[in-house]
């Protein structure tokens, strides 16, 4: 895989489409209909009621093209883990 395809910016749109948040990510793996992606959590901590996300924690993002949802596991900078998270829109 080269450089170009495996470094890039997420945009996370709301759902009337406006950008509501961005980050860098990287391509873990890919296949014919899904990618894998590693992001590094790149906002101040946000406790959410439920669990809690804190800057530098490592998101992986499964997306699939059959699909318009995704998933996602947060590992902390320092264990256990702390969330699980789906997304469908």
């Amino acid at each position: 895989m080269n450089e170009t395809l495996t470094n890039f910016i997420v945009y996370k749109l709301d759902h009337t489409g406006r950008e509501v948040w961005q980050y860098p990510a990287r391509v873990l793996e890919q296949g014919p209909n899904h990618v894998r992606l590693e992001a590094f959590f790149n906002r101040d901590d946000v406790d959410l009621g439920y669990t809690l996300f804190k800057r530098g924690d490592r998101f992986i993002e499964s997306h699939y093209a059959h699909a318009r949802s995704m998933a996602e596991t947060a590992r902390p900078a320092q264990p256990p883990v702390r969330g699980l998270a789906t997304e469908s829109g």
